[in-house]
């Protein structure tokens, strides 16, 4: 059976990404290519998987998971009384940052910095 364009693709963005040393896997990196990266600078895929690294923030199961460990890494609401704590709205603070365009998460759960 011939292989398709995007597996043939898929093989050589796992070969560029092993060649550069990179800890960013293929799904992840079709994902950054499939928010429109990938058009910006379609000749040299290094450049992009370099950017790829940089953006990438990890994998999450939702957004608001991504969310709640952003506020716990940067002790967002370290000094904030517990009986205040409550009242913070997780889900809003994520969406805001959706819809601020500062971050986005792609169907497999990537998490990206929009504004590298």
């Amino acid at each position: 059976m011939d292989k398709t364009k995007n597996e043939l693709l898929f093989e050589f963005i796992k070969k560029l990404i092993e060649e550069q040393g990179s800890h960013i896997e293929a799904q992840c990196f079709f994902d950054y290519c499939d928010n429109n990266h990938l058009n910006q600078n379609e000749d040299n895929l290094e450049y992009e998987l370099k950017n790829c690294e940089e953006a990438f923030l990890g994998n999450y199961d939702s957004v608001e998971a991504y969310a709640e460990q952003y506020i716990e890494d940067t002790g967002m609401l370290h000094d904030v009384p517990h009986t205040l704590k409550m009242y913070f709205d997780v889900k809003a603070f994520a969406r805001d940052m959706v819809l601020s365009g500062d971050i986005w998460i792609s169907d497999s759960g990537n998490v990206f910095n929009n504004n590298i």
